[in-house]
Formats: structure tokens, sequence, C-alpha cells
């Protein structure tokens, strides 16, 4: 009787083990969605800025006078500004996008939205 005993053990030990697999291989999958999913929101809001920015560009080059329509945001470079504050985002009626320690780099030469935070970078023409 004592060998049926056993028996049962190491058979509830070999079930035990493969549901703890099983919850393990649920757990990694649902990081992975879980982390597509804030790759997906990082590049709606980048969309977004990205509309807003085109739309500041069109007005700076119609009318061509600093004094009435600028670039917006942080100078950094030529043509290139950072979006690192919040009260540039709801500036431009962006209010819904807030940040939380990153910045949005915009090159106003070519529209183009760049994502950072800490040593993230995520740059929008090489998400699409």
């Amino acid at each position: 009787m004592l060998k049926n005993n056993k028996g049962v053990t190491l058979i509830a030990l070999v079930i035990t083990i493969m549901i703890m697999i099983v919850l393990a291989g649920a757990t990694v999958a649902t990081s992975n969605i879980v982390e597509e999913a804030q790759k997906q929101q990082i590049a709606t809001n980048m969309l977004l800025i990205q509309t807003k920015v085109k739309i500041i560009m069109e007005r700076v080059e119609f009318y061509n006078n600093p004094e009435t329509y600028n670039y917006i945001g942080t100078k950094v470079g030529e043509k290139l500004y950072e979006f690192d504050s919040q009260e540039i985002l709801d500036s431009i009626g962006l209010e819904g996008i807030k940040l939380n320690g990153e910045k949005y780099i915009i090159d106003y030469s070519n529209g183009d939205v760049t994502y950072k935070k800490g040593e993230t970078e995520y740059k929008l023409s090489e998400m699409k």
C-alpha cells in the first residue's frame, strides 16, 4: 500500500510542474502583449504630435514671419526642437498626452517625431 501512495505523489508532482510551466508561458505571453500595447500608445502619441507639427510647419512657411508664427518647443538644433514639458503639449491642444520623464524630439525640416525616455528611443518614421 505504501508504493501506491508514492506513485500518487509522483503523479501529483508531475502535474504540478506541468501547470507551473503553462502558467509561466502565459505570463511571458502577457508581458509581450503589455509591451506591444505600450509601443502602440507611444506610436499613437507620436502621430498626434506629428499632425500638430505639420500644422505648425504650414503656418510658419505660409506666414514666413517669426513674430507671427514660430516653431514650438525647446530649440536644440537647426529646426530641431524638444517637447519636454507638459506646458508645450497643452499649448498645442494635446492635453491628453501626459509626460512622465519622456520627451518628444521634433524635426521641423521633415516633420519626423522621436520619442525618448532614458535609453529608450523610437523614431516614428521607423515604426510605420
